[in-house]
């Protein structure tokens, strides 16, 4: 059986496995449902750093250190998490841009870096007032969720940092 749909100028098909087939243009899309929803947690290592921030006075602190940042010049920005701050920074050639965000909890000085706009995207869509920031290394993701309850679950990547950043 195989029913199909139009829906403006896209095109669906779907299969007997629950496989929908979508026509865009020239280009073919697949998705396959019988899969489900990506297996987060497998990535979410314990993490021994906690951290607790406003999500409006931290989007304002990464805000402020993005204005030089641009397609053309990519930067991560830098994270320094330590005792009840988080100091912000991001260097191109544009220039640097410093900032600090007050959090409650000790980073224990770790570093990291994040792509601007994968943050940025996490910390809006959460829509609460304090997210939880759970930190394991420099080359593990942040996990962001609510203070309270489990509402939602993001994850950030990190980008490696190099010296000169």
């Amino acid at each position: 059986e195989i029913c199909a749909c139009l829906v403006g100028s896209e095109m669906c098909i779907r299969d007997r496995s629950g496989a929908e087939n979508f026509r865009i243009d020239d280009s073919l899309y697949r998705i396959c449902k019988s899969y489900g929803f990506v297996k987060y947690d497998v990535f979410v290592i314990p993490s021994n750093i906690q951290i607790t921030v406003e999500t409006k006075a931290l989007i304002e602190s990464i805000d402020r250190v993005s204005v030089v940042i641009s397609d053309k010049l990519k930067s991560p920005v830098r994270c320094l998490f330590d005792h009840d701050k988080v100091m912000l920074s991001a260097k191109t050639g544009n220039g640097e841009a410093k900032d600090v965000c007050r959090v409650s909890g000790d980073g224990d000085k770790l570093e990291i870096g994040f792509n601007n706009r994968y943050m940025l995207d996490a910390l809006r869509a959460s829509g609460t007032e304090k997210v939880r920031l759970q930190l394991k290394g420099s080359l593990n993701p942040i996990v962001i969720s609510p203070t309270e309850g489990d509402k939602f679950t993001y994850l950030v990547l990190p980008v490696r940092l190099r010296a000169n950043d």
